[in-house]
């Protein structure tokens, strides 16, 4: 029924039509004799929908750092363990269009459109976010039903890199 589903719909987080995932995994012997196992991980939306709330990103940050630290538990060697393999971990993620619409609290919203949106996080590289172009508007006051663009960013690119006992370096290009 077209209706339930426009209820649904009108529910909705997130929504995506389409993924596309893929994994590569390869070990590769070093010349010192040791080995370096290497994943990777490409991940392609073509176009993503969102309708967000405050107690959306609320939640999305509390995920995160579950998940984070979910992974960072270190579990115990035995003594015996021949010498860990190197591992490099890729994660590239790759978003055509996304268009989300914000909902503050007092009926107030933001709609924000990006184009092209690429990023890379890897256990050896710092973590690089970058998009062809953003636009952001909010509802006109003047004509009800309408949309007024309040900001337009072109080509940029930020970079966080995270050294050891140092402090985060965030690089912003744009």
């Amino acid at each position: 029924d077209s209706k339930d589903s426009d209820e649904l719909r009108a529910t909705e987080f997130i929504w995506i039509n389409n993924i596309q995932l893929d994994v590569m995994t390869k070990r590769e012997k070093r010349p010192e004799g040791c080995e370096r196992d290497r994943t990777q991980l490409q991940l392609h939306v073509p176009y993503l929908e969102s309708r967000l709330r405050l107690v959306h990103v609320y939640c999305s940050l509390l995920a995160a750092v579950t998940l984070q630290s979910l992974v960072n538990i270190q579990r115990p060697r035995p003594s015996s363990e021949q010498p860990s393999v190197d591992k490099i971990v890729v994660f590239k993620a790759s978003i055509d269009t996304i268009q989300a619409l914000v909902q503050f609290p007092l009926q107030e919203q933001l709609c924000i459109r990006m184009n092209k949106l690429s990023s890379r996080v890897s256990n050896r590289e710092p973590i690089a976010l970058a998009w062809g172009m953003a636009y952001l508007c909010i509802p006109s006051r003047k004509l009800v039903g309408t949309w007024e663009e309040i900001g337009r960013l072109r080509s940029w690119k930020v970079t966080c890199s995270i050294p050891e006992n140092q402090p985060i370096s965030i690089d912003v290009e744009g």
